[in-house]
């Protein structure tokens, strides 16, 4: 269905000019204050226009991206199908994806960075991820399958579309959304997340994110958002490293017993006792 999706997407883009996108959203007519002022916070136009856009194909050749070049190829062809595929169920023709960060408009998926979200949108996904992880970590579950299960259920994907110009309307773009889209981790394993971590994107560019790194730094907002993401991951090991050294040290002189335990947000970032153990050394990411 992408597939076919996408050769009319291509021939809707060279019949006619792109249209401008209205910015200030209405939702059963009356307008969405809370999305009209994360906008002025970004300080978008309601007459600003949708660019062409770049996509992976504008990617340099650096960090192994020369050998990846035909799966970069790919990827820009699936977000042009997925454009199509959203818009074949009601959506704009107006609707553009872009690859992370690259629209304003989309400023707000790359959840784990505060400048682009604003704070009240980073306060929201702070508490979800808060209960996500606290509830995996009892439950002996993947923090980011528990977020990405309380993010479509408490329907934060209509949040997402809203603020991007696009509101879902009714139940087969909401299915639609549902099939092409995640909340991805950029850390290189689909179980280790950091609350920086987290970017709403399509599927595919997560799922061949866990393999290249040079997926998430093909751009110079990404290859940001991706290096402040590890240095969290890096410093929740650093982190726990000390407390397991410092929990040792009172066991050794009995002013403490038990094992050491790593709390719930280093061990969703990849963080094990074993490797928090001060004698050793201990790559994370994959």
């Amino acid at each position: 269905r992408l597939e076919g999706a996408r050769d009319a997407a291509a021939a809707r883009r060279k019949a006619a000019a792109r249209p401008r996108v209205p910015v200030l959203m209405q939702q059963d007519d009356e307008e969405d204050e809370a999305v009209q002022e994360l906008q002025a916070l970004a300080g978008l136009d309601v007459d600003d226009e949708v660019e062409e856009l770049d996509l992976f194909d504008a990617s340099d050749n650096r960090q192994g991206r020369h050998a990846i070049r035909g799966m970069l190829t790919i990827l820009s062809d699936h977000i042009r199908a997925a454009e199509g595929h959203l818009i074949s169920v009601g959506f704009k023709e107006s609707l553009r994806i872009g690859t992370p960060a690259e629209l304003d408009t989309q400023r707000w998926w790359l959840l784990g960075d505060y400048e682009r979200t604003g704070r009240k949108l980073k306060l929201d996904m702070d508490e979800l991820w808060y209960q996500s992880t606290t509830y995996a970590d009892k439950n002996d579950l993947v923090a980011l399958e528990v977020f990405n299960e309380r993010f479509f259920e408490q329907r934060w994907h209509y949040t997402m579309f809203r603020l991007a110009g696009h509101p879902i309307k009714d139940e087969a773009q909401d299915l639609a959304v549902r099939e092409v889209f995640t909340v991805a981790t950029v850390l290189l394993c689909p179980e280790h997340a950091t609350r920086s971590s987290l970017v709403f994107t399509l599927k595919l560019i997560a799922e061949r994110g866990e393999k290249e790194s040079g997926i998430w730094t093909a751009t110079i907002p990404m290859a940001v958002f991706f290096n402040l993401a590890t240095n969290d991951q890096q410093a929740k090991y650093l982190d726990t490293q000390i407390r397991r050294y410092a929990h040792d040290a009172e066991v050794a002189r009995g002013t403490r017993r038990g094992p050491f335990r790593v709390d719930a947000f280093a061990r969703a970032a990849g963080v094990t006792a074993e490797r928090a153990d001060p004698s050793t050394r201990h790559e994370i990411a994959r």
